[in-house]
């Protein structure tokens, strides 16, 4: 298995397709990866747009000329945190994590070693995680303090597209988070 990393957590196994952390570089995504946001619902991928690289704030932003001094307008991603845009409900604007399955990369999927934290969990507030496998968009799942998103996602082949979708919950106060995940082929 020469150039072959074997990941193993808990009961799974296999072979590391991507990794967030590891795999975020600044300026541009690495081969595979797109970070994007969603300018209407996040059922219409028509309205995703990519998130533009600023290098004052080491941050892919919706607009990389606002916000001016502090932090970027809009929903943003950086490596140790990021930050859903403004507007709950129906998706509101969402942080998406968007990796295309590579040449020798389709097989049985899954997401592991997922986790996300809310980052000021003093004051109320939730955000809410979605993954996306193609154009199937999976139910939100409300995460107030901290949690896991791990699943398996299928069988799927070169060329399909992963989604992690991170959003307001029901108010989009206080919803900046850390998250990281890996995808495994088994």
């Amino acid at each position: 298995m020469a150039g072959v990393l074997l990941i193993v957590t808990g009961a799974q196994a296999g072979e590391l397709v991507a990794s967030f952390k590891e795999d975020f570089q600044d300026e541009t995504p690495k081969k595979g990866w797109q970070y994007q946001w969603n300018a209407d619902t996040v059922d219409d991928t028509a309205t995703y747009a990519n998130l533009s690289y600023q290098s004052e704030k080491h941050a892919y932003v919706t607009d990389p000329y606002a916000g001016g001094e502090g932090a970027p307008a809009g929903p943003y991603i950086k490596r140790d945190f990021a930050h859903p845009g403004a507007e709950s409900s129906s998706g509101g604007k969402n942080c998406i994590y968007t990796y295309t399955l590579q040449a020798g990369q389709g097989g049985k999927i899954s997401i592991t070693d997922s986790t996300i934290i809310r980052v000021d969990q003093a004051n109320p507030g939730d955000i809410e995680v979605r993954i996306r496998v193609n154009d199937t968009v999976g139910d939100p799942v409300s995460i107030e303090t901290k949690g896991s998103f791990d699943r398996e996602l299928g069988t799927l082949k070169d060329g399909d597209v992963i989604s992690v979708l991170v959003g307001p919950g029901a108010s989009a106060n206080f919803d900046m988070y850390r998250v990281d995940f890996s995808l495994i082929k088994e």
